[in-house]
């Protein structure tokens, strides 16, 4: 099915009418998701419409949301959205469909959770080889030539800020091979 025919189906789904809005539908027509992506984002939404039939919907708001859920299952994956989306759907008191911006923020707090746990499996430590009196910062000058605190590279290659030399390679090259 093409794109624009299995939004539409949605629409017709949940409103009983395609919409008309001319503008989102040329979004429509420019979708990011892959064929075999937009068949799942597309039947999830199915889904999640039917989850909430005593909410009426306007055709301007199914295309928003549809438009935002896609724009975030593009950003963060069509799992984690779904992840989500199931999620709140059985949240005590979540008694409407869940608006993108919601669904953002528990995006943005299962990444922030996510890297906790990483940084706790994966901590700093400090390189020696690395130059620093404090660990993870040093010692720089800006652009102006005055002295500043900036984070080191040991630091930036931890938080995958930097790709540098692994300490191997330092030692290796230090040892002038």
């Amino acid at each position: 099915m093409e794109r624009a025919q299995a939004a539409r189906a949605v629409e017709v789904m949940v409103l009983g009418r395609p919409a008309e809005s001319v503008a989102l539908s040329l979004h429509r027509e420019k979708r990011q998701l892959e064929d075999a992506e937009l068949d799942c984002f597309l039947t999830l939404m199915e889904q999640m419409w039917a989850y909430y039939p005593h909410q009426e919907f306007s055709a301007e708001t199914v295309q928003g949301y549809q438009f935002d859920m896609e724009r975030l299952a593009v950003r963060h994956g069509l799992d984690r959205v779904k992840e989500v989306l199931l999620d709140l759907r059985l949240r005590a008191g979540q008694k409407f469909f869940p608006h993108p911006v919601q669904v953002l923020e528990e995006l943005e707090a299962m990444e922030k959770k996510e890297r906790a746990e990483q940084i706790k499996a994966n901590p700093y430590v400090p390189d020696p080889a690395c130059n620093h009196r404090i660990p993870g910062w040093t010692r720089t000058k800006d652009q102006d030539g005055d002295d500043v605190m900036g984070r080191c590279e040991c630091w930036k290659r931890w938080r995958g800020i930097v790709d540098g030399p692994s300490r191997a390679d330092r030692k290796t090259v230090a040892a002038g091979a």
